[in-house]
């Protein structure tokens, strides 16, 4: 079943091309203060005042390169990690269209209070890759071009994961969201040579029409092309998600590689843009499967404290309490206000799991941080943390380094992770804890998930 070579109004693309639309107000209106000749955009690209009167209009979300998709070229050319995959590069430009920065990328990040961060790496001088033969090309060109060319492939593939674990997450995410809604789509290129076959193939131009035997050639060569651009996109989100700790690991950076935030995956589980949510989940799963027995475990160590803890005696409808907790109480829930989960945090730089909340608002955050991720951890590698446990006795079990609580021996975890997200489920509709967040939908999705995990504490009558 072919997909429409359509850009959903909710994806992700449609907020950028949201986003460009606003800038190009502000431009537009300070472009006509100067006295300059004003340009227009269309909704799908940008043009003069008398090209926005050719009769040939441009027609389709493909037809010609638009604003949103040239924002989304630029954002997959300035991401990607060029020089990681010699093989994948060339099917970038030469399938997909990407563009290989001939510089080192500054890249920044926005805090909550709206100040930016930016870290410059073109001093990194030593990132020259030693030893590597010069080929051909470079024999015929300037030393300091070649120079340049092997400090930006340098940093592309290695030194761009090893500036900070925020950017190394928001840079994965968009990356994976982007290659997964292009994949997607039709014959989703950004190659200019393919304007003409993308015209073709529309639905109302093939209608109707009588194939000779050399028009069905060139079908079949367009379903080919068509099949390999979406590879294309299936082996850039597979390299980004999969592959890419352990390709910079064999580069020399295992040291210093800044893995991604799994607690910012895990706020992202059921976030309200369909792509990012995938993207997020794909993420926090290969993440938790590379991270092995030990990571999983010290992962549970550090947030099962924030997990809030109920009796099955306990109202769900939550008592105003006036006063504090004696020391080693359960920790009380706290319930999320809808205004927290604003998108401008997902730019912001996470907190630190190490030290304690020092505000109300990130005490919330953490516990709701810690059901989900203690859910997907359950959901996910509850059920065979229980099947090993099984074969061996507590003196292994004890030395061993599995996930503790999930399993027979000890089900602790997973008998107070099912009951927050029952609590989540079950919870009246209130304005601290509205019937649609994406916190419900993340304890409806995580209980179907791990329901044979949690089915033993779970009052199903």
């Amino acid at each position: 079943m072919e997909h429409k070579i359509e850009i959903p109004s909710t994806g992700i693309l449609a907020k950028m091309k949201e986003g460009a639309e606003n800038v190009h107000t502000k431009l537009q209106a300070k472009v006509e203060s100067v006295g300059l000749k004003p340009s227009t955009l269309d909704g799908e690209g940008w043009s003069n005042s008398e090209s926005s009167r050719n009769p040939l209009k441009r027609n389709g979300p493909f037809s010609e390169p638009n604003i949103t998709m040239e924002i989304a070229q630029v954002l997959l050319s300035l991401l990607h990690a060029w020089g990681m995959d010699p093989d994948l590069d060339r099917v970038c430009e030469g399938k997909l269209g990407l563009l290989r920065p001939m510089v080192p990328v500054s890249f920044g990040v926005l805090s909550k209070g709206g100040y930016m961060s930016l870290l410059l790496p073109t001093w990194q001088t030593h990132l020259e890759p030693a030893g590597e033969p010069a080929t051909k090309l470079e024999q015929r060109l300037p030393a300091e071009l070649v120079h340049q060319d092997r400090l930006t492939k340098a940093f592309t593939a290695r030194a761009h994961w090893e500036l900070s674990t925020t950017l190394t997450s928001n840079h994965l995410l968009a990356v994976v969201a982007l290659a997964n809604t292009l994949m997607s789509m039709n014959n989703a290129t950004f190659v200019p040579e393919q304007e003409r076959n993308r015209k073709m193939h529309r639905p109302g131009n093939r209608a109707g029409v009588n194939w000779n035997k050399a028009e069905e050639e060139n079908e079949e060569m367009f379903t080919v092309q068509q099949a390999q651009i979406k590879q294309g996109w299936s082996l850039l989100a597979t390299l980004h998600c999969v592959l890419l700790p352990d390709k910079v690991t064999a580069m020399g950076g295992s040291k210093t590689f800044k893995r991604l935030q799994v607690e910012m995956m895990a706020r992202r589980w059921q976030h309200q843009c369909l792509e990012v949510r995938e993207a997020a989940q794909a993420l926090l799963l290969a993440e938790l499967g590379r991270m092995g027995p030990k990571g999983r475990k010290a992962l549970v160590d550090n947030w099962s404290q924030y997990l809030p803890m109920y009796s099955t005696q306990e109202p769900i409808i939550p008592q105003p309490q006036n006063h504090s907790p004696p020391p080693g109480s359960p920790t009380p829930v706290v319930e999320t206000h809808p205004e927290e989960e604003d998108e401008e945090e997902e730019l912001a730089e996470e907190i630190c799991v190490a030290r304690k909340p020092s505000s109300v608002a990130e005490l919330k955050r953490k516990q709701t941080t810690a059901v989900v991720l203690l859910g997907v951890i359950g959901a996910e590698f509850g059920q065979d943390v229980a099947a090993n446990n099984q074969k061996r006795d507590n003196d292994q079990r004890r030395k061993s380094s599995v996930v503790e609580g999930f399993g027979i021996g000890n089900n602790n975890l997973a008998r107070l992770t099912s009951m927050a997200l029952m609590h989540l489920l079950h919870a009246p509709s209130s304005p601290k804890l509205p019937l649609h967040t994406s916190l419900r939908r993340a304890a409806i999705d995580l209980i179907g998930r791990g329901f044979t995990v949690w089915e033993p504490y779970l009052d199903v009558s």
